[in-house]
This record gives structure tokens, sequence and C-alpha cells, in this order.
């Protein structure tokens, strides 16, 4: 799987997927696990400052875990 860019398309509503913001001085925060509301990420706790959608840069669905 690849990162998807914001710009180039966003999450179909109610998608469980990970995120990604970058920091300040360069580079990404590990990803986290968002679900997307059809305007805005937010986490199982509720709207978290990470998931902003103006702060997220890129997203990807949760791969499907190990069988084994």
């Amino acid at each position: 799987m690849e990162w998807i860019n914001v710009k180039d398309r966003l999450p179909e509503e109610g998608s469980d997927v990970l995120a990604i913001i970058p920091k300040e001085e360069g580079g990404y925060y590990i990803p986290f696990e968002c679900e997307f509301d059809g305007r805005t990420f937010f986490n199982s706790d509720g709207y978290n400052e990470r998931c902003y959608s103006h702060k997220v840069t890129h997203w990807m669905p949760i791969p499907k875990p190990p069988t084994k």
C-alpha cells in the first residue's frame, strides 16, 4: 500500500485509516489510526489535534492483520 496525499483524494466517509502529519522540524510523526467522517479525521478518543484535517497530509487504508 502507498500513502495517498489528501490533495489527491480523501478517504470514503466512515473509513478507518492510518494518517500522518508532518513535524515542524521535518519528517513525519509515526502513523496513527483515525476515522474520517467526510470532513475531519478523528481518533477513537474523540477529536484530537493530531487528526484535524488541516494537519493530516497523507493517509492509507489500514492493512489487514496477519493470519498467522
